[in-house]
């Protein structure tokens, strides 16, 4: 189960989260981003919520020669990549706290830094951001489409990855990965470079990207 704050994500949505056991469905099916592991997630039922509403989403999108999940940000993350223990800048550091609930990164001086996991932390950071600010600022319009029950079930489904993402060993900790902060902030300064609706109509009509790239780590 997710923690209190992680489901408390999306409060002006009105969405209902639904939790459901395990069924012989779903068992064995899972999302590995490094350490970070992710059961009880079907990734055919992202995309069939997404797919239902793609088209409607994507005939907004007047602004075709910008792309935010560019390959820049999503090309090449490693999965567990050798550790490059960082004495973290000050921007870093908030970004850390805010994302990670304040829990300490490894320092240069740590004995045995782990090594750090980028998809694990980028996940967490850029489906945190759909929750906060695209999904939130898009349900006006899901509503006026005629999506909303589609919208809700992919909104669902990022909120319990979400609140999943833990270490695979319990109480394992991870060195903070300076090119996941990089990525993420290439996506979110390219975000705020578009008016705010428009960059919430992109972003929302990019998930497609993002299931893509998310299914590198999916294991069934």
């Amino acid at each position: 189960m997710g923690s209190p704050v992680r489901m408390a994500a999306l409060p002006c949505l009105s969405l209902i989260l639904l939790f459901w056991s395990q069924g012989p469905g779903v068992r064995g099916q899972e999302f590995q981003f490094g350490p970070c592991q992710v059961e009880g997630v079907v990734l055919q039922e992202l995309w069939e919520a997404f797919q239902a509403m793609k088209d409607i989403v994507q005939a907004q999108d007047n602004i075709t020669s910008v792309q935010l999940l560019r390959k820049e940000v999503l090309q090449n993350v490693s999965m567990i990549a050798a550790s490059t223990v960082l004495i973290l800048p000050c921007m870093a550091r908030e970004w850390f706290i805010q994302h990670w609930g304040g829990q300490r990164p490894w320092l240069r001086n740590d004995p045995t830094p782990p090594q750090e996991a980028e998809s694990c932390y980028l996940i967490h950071a850029l489906l945190e951001f759909y929750l906060n600010t695209v999904f939130k600022n898009y349900r006006d319009k899901a509503v006026e489409f005629g999506i909303l029950k589609s919208f809700s079930t992919l909104a669902n489904n990022f909120i319990v990855i979400v609140s999943k993402l833990q270490p695979s060993q319990e109480k394992e900790m991870f060195s903070i990965s300076e090119s996941a902060y990089r990525r993420f902030l290439l996506f979110q300064r390219a975000f705020k470079q578009l008016d705010r609706e428009a960059a919430v109509t992109k972003a929302f009509g990019e998930v497609d990207i993002l299931l893509t790239w998310m299914e590198n780590f999916y294991q069934v």
